[in-house]
């Protein structure tokens, strides 16, 4: 499986649709996105994919919104932090602010 891998996008709607489509053309087959995404409109984008995402440090003030984003476009969130399973390997996700979720 090939994993691509997006943080820190901060509402950067067009570069975040550029650089999924590189992933997709590089054959990825599932996205994660390790933090500040900051709207919707990027979990849209990212639901091209299946796809999982962790909160970052200015997602704060939007966790509402990505939570119904993310149950509206079918995509995985993990909250503050959490652990993925793709062919019997594990993968830990954090954002990575935050010592103890980084510990954890």
């Amino acid at each position: 499986m090939r994993i691509g891998i997006l943080s820190d996008t901060h509402n950067q709607l067009e570069r975040t649709q550029r650089a999924v489509a590189i992933l997709q053309n590089a054959g990825v087959d599932a996205l994660v996105h390790s933090g500040d995404l900051a709207n919707s409109a990027i979990v849209e984008v990212c639901a091209v994919l299946p796809c999982w995402f962790v909160w970052g440090n200015h997602d704060a003030d939007t966790v509402p919104e990505l939570q119904r984003a993310a149950v509206e476009f079918g995509v995985n969130c993990l909250g503050w932090g959490g652990v993925v399973e793709w062919a019997d390997k594990r993968v830990g996700m954090v954002h990575g602010h935050m010592g103890s979720d980084v510990r954890r």
